[in-house]
């Protein structure tokens, strides 16, 4: 078995076969994190409460124009594990009736393995708005309404390492890797439609009152499989994965709820807004589980393999056979400064506790982000900032973004980690969409 085939093959299509994630933002969002910004509908996603401030005075409606589009990835810390890989493939291929080179060989395996388990990871996420949504409607009298459905989907494959022995296969006279390793694929579905409601509930000199409320309404779709690297080849990964992916998916709907606060003033704002108040949960469905009932023929055996360690690797605790994603309450914070005219502005956002996405990684961000509204034709924003993941992967960022023609948002994430000695970034994310102007 070739070692960088099934691994690196493996990690890559799990996530690109897997179908505004949890994780990452959507629309001008990308740079200016959670703050909510008049200049950009969607930030009416975030705080609940913004959406009566969205919509300009004399006017009725604000809304999408072309679906706001965002997409990236992320990477696990794999400095120089594809070299190390391919390194031992040919020390493999060319080892001989030695066995002292082989138990050396072995040593570097396992060495490499574990590394391998506690480092390779892949995530892809991609997310967008039904197009002309979001829709915010704003009466005289009773307030602002908001309707938004988006699509958002997460996929991601990692490493289960376990050790490895070199056995001489007395047919060949070769040298053979035996591990049970596995690579552990997880991937994530939403389809969700909201309703919202804010309005003004204090009023003076000082400044403005708003708050807000909003339901959505999931669709969600998990799925997740332990795939050994025993029963893989290189030709059949893409579709030994996509097999049991599809084998292995649930899909449950529930509803969550969110609040939000707002009070604005001439030259700042302060916001807070709690997401997922209800806490409701999605069911993954079980893996590992019932093996010895499949049946021991041709047609099975991968099925029965992948069982069987998937069943292994829970008993170590690496994974779960059961498991369940709860929509975690979040709390997050927000302060902006800007001109009387809101020509210029400077934001922060910060969550207030972390919470895991659906697939088990743990986020928490902070952010920091100014902006400009030049009064040109072709560029009429244009926006900077930073923000970074304080658990789990503490991965940063340092975005950039601009609005063409008073409506087309393009924003860009760089990761500011690189992946071992070269320029290229663990991290990178992008979006891009068209709505109506403030």
């Amino acid at each position: 078995m070739k070692l960088r085939l099934a691994i690196l093959a493996a990690i890559i299509s799990s996530s690109a076969n897997a179908a505004d994630s949890v994780s990452q933002p959507l629309g001008s969002s990308t740079t200016l994190g959670s703050a909510t910004n008049v200049w950009s509908l969607s930030s009416s996603n975030n705080n609940p409460a913004a959406a009566f401030m969205m919509v300009g005075k004399g006017d009725k409606t604000r809304f999408g124009i072309l679906t706001s589009l965002s997409g990236g990835y992320e990477l696990g810390a794999v400095d120089e594990i594809q070299d190390k890989i391919e390194e031992l493939d040919d020390k493999l291929d060319s080892i001989e009736d030695n066995l002292s080179d082989a138990l050396d060989l072995q040593d570097d395996f396992n060495e490499l393995l574990a590394e391998l388990g506690e480092n390779a990871s892949l995530k892809i996420m991609a997310g967008g708005n039904i197009p002309l949504l979001p829709f915010i409607y704003k009466t005289d009298n009773y307030g602002a309404f908001t309707f938004s459905a988006d699509v958002s989907t997460m996929g991601s494959g990692q490493v289960l390492s376990d050790n490895a022995s070199l056995i001489l296969n007395p047919l060949t006279a070769e040298f053979q890797l035996n591990t049970a390793t596995s690579i552990y694929v997880k991937n994530f579905l939403d389809v969700k439609a909201s309703i919202g409601y804010s309005n003004e509930f204090y009023s003076s000199d000082a400044g403005t009152f708003l708050a807000g409320a909003r339901a959505n309404f999931h669709q969600i779709t998990l799925g997740k499989s332990v795939l050994a690297l025993s029963a893989l080849s290189g030709d059949e990964v893409d579709d030994a994965i996509q097999g049991e992916v599809e084998d292995n998916q649930n899909t449950t709907t529930a509803a969550s709820f969110d609040l939000g606060f707002i009070w604005t003033a001439t030259h700042y704002q302060l916001g807070v807004s709690v997401d997922n108040v209800n806490e409701p949960t999605f069911d993954y469905k079980s893996v590992g589980t019932n093996c010895s009932a499949i049946p021991s023929d041709a047609a099975h055996e991968v099925e029965q393999i992948n069982c069987f360690a998937a069943a292994s690797f829970a008993s170590q605790g690496l994974i779960n056979k059961d498991e369940t994603h709860t929509l975690s309450q979040q709390t997050t914070v927000e302060a902006s400064l800007f001109s009387e005219n809101k020509s210029w502005n400077v934001s922060a956002s910060y969550d207030v506790n972390s919470v895991n996405d659906a697939l088990g990684d743990l986020y928490q961000w902070s952010s920091v982000s100014a902006q400009i509204h030049p009064d040109w034709w072709l560029i009429s924003g244009l926006r900077g900032g930073y923000r970074k993941n304080m658990v789990g992967s503490e991965l940063s960022y340092a975005s950039v973004g601009a609005t063409f023609l008073k409506g087309i948002n393009f924003d860009v994430s760089y990761g500011l980690e690189s992946v071992g000695d070269t320029d290229a970034p663990r991290s990178l994310y992008l979006s891009l969409g068209i709505e109506t102007s403030f």
